[in-house]
């Protein structure tokens, strides 16, 4: 058993699906030259993890830089999953830059709504350039973050917005995102359509085969 909690997890790859996955990984690579994921940080933190996994697993989206914007409280309880975000990006990402994949973002302990939309809006404006692809993750934290990030991430008309839908959280709560049926949990993604100068949501299917470190 490895002592990467990524590798205890992963799957063997079909074969037939490795190439194809990997091509579009090779795609997508050549279209931004970095990606950045923010996120709120709730009491639960493995939430905030299994998104990523989803959204790397499902979309294709692998975070070179993951901000997280957390009250005091929350960022003490993420200090015994910092290990497992960091194999989980080493794992899918061969470009990672050990010293500057993660930054976070310190709130008060109880923020109002206008410090949160200031913290995450702060964040966005930073990486709003053409090579950068922003994704904000609407899954973790109380409904005044979510509200706050979706209403910012819209705003701001960022890449991706995801959102992680955990069908059964008494049974799945606390586990890691390979341990959770495909079926119990659900990848939502709002996209904007600029022909109909709107968004919709999009619902992401089960896991490819992510073979390939991008």
């Amino acid at each position: 058993m490895s002592n990467n909690p990524i590798l205890n997890f992963r799957k063997t790859p079909n074969e037939e699906n490795r190439s194809e996955w990997y091509g579009k990984l090779l795609k997508r690579k050549n279209e931004v030259n970095y990606r950045v994921w923010i996120s709120f940080l709730g009491h639960t933190p493995i939430a905030t993890i299994n998104c990523i996994w989803a959204a790397i697993k499902r979309d294709s989206f692998i975070p070179d830089k993951v901000i997280l914007i957390a009250t005091p409280s929350a960022e003490k309880v993420f200090e015994k999953y910092k290990e497992v975000l960091r194999c989980l990006l080493e794992y899918y990402n061969d470009h990672l830059d050990q010293n500057n994949y993660l930054e976070i973002i310190r709130l008060s302990e109880r923020p109002t709504f206008s410090e949160l939309q200031m913290r995450i809006k702060g964040a966005i404006d930073r990486y709003m350039a053409k090579d950068v692809s922003i994704a904000v993750d609407i899954t973790p934290g109380r409904k005044i973050m979510t509200v706050a990030s979706l209403s910012v991430a819209l705003l701001r008309n960022v890449d991706r917005i995801y959102y992680l839908y955990l069908i059964d959280e008494k049974a799945y709560g606390e586990k890691l995102y390979s341990e959770i049926p495909c079926r119990h949990q659900i990848l939502y993604q709002i996209v904007g359509d600029e022909l109909a100068g709107g968004k919709f949501v999009i619902e992401l299917g089960c896991d490819k085969d992510v073979y390939s470190k991008r």
